[in-house]
């Protein structure tokens, strides 16, 4: 039996579980009817097309995280201000009906400092599924790569201060406006080039954009192949991330990767190849996880 939705409404991404009491997906959904499809469509439109398809009570709760709670989401959810503990995201979760389901939107963390304004919105959840479902989860650097990565200290039960790169965006941009458009158009995986570029970039991270032009002439001058290029660009994009975060914080913590897929296994190859040791769990487990968490607290307890 439904007892609740968990939902991670992303900016490209819409992840839906229907789940029993005990956390447990009964149903899935996943499409690309994010944030960035909602705003025309309607966030109420594409949940009412799921609700639909599920057989759920009409009171069945709705737990949502991510950008549906953004300015331009379905209800604006207010940001929590650093230093937070994981509790206040359902403190400072919003609610209201819709039909007669009560849906509870979570809110993201902001960063207010002059030097390093930040904000994420359901990378919060992802950290408090894995921190729920963890005994040893203190002194943390949380990685979440993504299109916009975060870097995440936890210590104490608060998260203190997070630092945001546009990762992903940065590659997409290269691949479809940038001069590289015409050599990126394949990709063989190649953990030689990938590494090798990994280590250069952490060395010289001032050397990014003149790196960035030396895989174009590269491949005209016959020293690179044009099938290794997305590896060259992947690697010397994440190295200048990784490089920042050497730069920015301590060694002494634990770091946690928090991902899935081939993002994910290009971050570990990109630590282990300066030998930095981690962890690894799924983010699509530790969302879901994140929102179990909220269920309890906010309807259940």
């Amino acid at each position: 039996m439904i007892a609740y939705i968990a939902i991670d409404w992303g900016t490209s991404s819409f992840r839906l579980w229907a789940c029993d009491e005990s956390g447990h997906s009964i149903t899935h959904f996943h499409s690309n009817e994010g944030m960035q499809y909602a705003v025309n469509e309607g966030f109420a439109a594409i949940l009412d097309k799921y609700l639909q398809q599920l057989d759920c009570h009409k009171n069945c709760p709705i737990i949502i995280c991510g950008m549906a709670g953004a300015k331009q989401g379905w209800s604006e959810t207010p940001y929590i201000k650093l230093p937070t503990t994981l509790n206040n995201l359902t403190t400072n979760a919003i609610r209201f009906q819709h039909h007669q389901h009560a849906v509870i939107i979570l809110p993201g963390i902001a960063q207010h400092d002059i030097d390093n304004p930040d904000v994420m919105r359901g990378e919060e959840t992802i950290i408090s599924g894995y921190v729920s479902t963890q005994d040893d989860n203190d002194n943390l650097l949380l990685c979440l790569p993504g299109t916009h990565s975060k870097w995440v200290t936890y210590c104490d039960q608060y998260i203190t201060h997070f630092h945001s790169f546009m990762t992903g965006d940065l590659f997409n941009l290269l691949k479809e406006y940038s001069i590289l458009r015409f050599d990126m158009t394949e990709n063989n995986n190649d953990d030689v080039i990938f590494t090798t570029q990994i280590k250069k970039i952490i060395e010289n991270p001032a050397r990014f954009s003149q790196y960035l032009f030396q895989a174009r002439a590269g491949i005209l001058l016959g020293y690179q192949k044009q099938e290794h290029c997305v590896s060259y660009i992947s690697a010397t994009i994440i190295g200048l991330e990784i490089a920042a975060m050497l730069q920015q914080c301590q060694q002494t913590k634990k770091i946690i990767l928090l991902g899935n897929g081939h993002l994910l296994s290009l971050y570990q190859k990109a630590l282990s190849s300066i030998d930095i040791t981690y962890n690894t769990d799924d983010s699509y487990h530790c969302v879901k996880a994140g929102l179990h968490h909220a269920y309890k607290v906010i309807v259940s307890s």
